[in-house]
């Protein structure tokens, strides 16, 4: 799939990546995310040395998406501290009567920041950003 969607009201769990793309441990984090959006950042093609030949070969480029998350919070609530692991994050979303739910994997992502509106008190949204290397969507119906 293309590794780009946006959901409303969804659970997001937060794994810390084993390095190959697949989730380690238990989830640092879950939470129900007010928003959570991914977007492709570029799919240009990569110029490839060619071992013994004067010419480079073109190869299809690695695909790179920006993960959105933006959750409602308390001004002074902190509860989202992330350094520069690498993390694999999942991203659910249900329908309206929770029968059928889509889950986006979104494998060996960098926290890129955590943004809170300041000097607001009271309920505000914030707003987390990550670089991902590759989304796998999951439907279960």
């Amino acid at each position: 799939m293309s590794g780009v969607f946006s959901a409303e009201n969804a659970q997001v769990e937060i794994y810390l990546d084993a390095g190959d793309g697949t989730l380690s441990g238990a989830a640092l984090f879950a939470f129900n995310f007010r928003r959570a959006s991914s977007r492709n950042l570029s799919s240009s093609p990569e110029r490839v040395p060619h071992a013994g030949y004067p010419y480079d070969e073109v190869a299809a480029g690695k695909q790179n998406f920006q993960l959105n998350l933006a959750k409602v919070v308390e001004s002074i609530d902190k509860d989202l501290f992330l350094s520069s692991a690498l993390y694999y994050i999942r991203v659910i979303e249900h329908d309206d009567n929770y029968a059928n739910w889509v889950r986006y994997n979104c494998q060996k992502c960098r926290f890129g920041a955590w943004s809170i509106v300041e000097g607001d008190t009271g309920v505000v949204l914030a707003q987390a950003s990550f670089a991902v290397e590759r989304i796998v969507t999951e439907d279960v119906p």
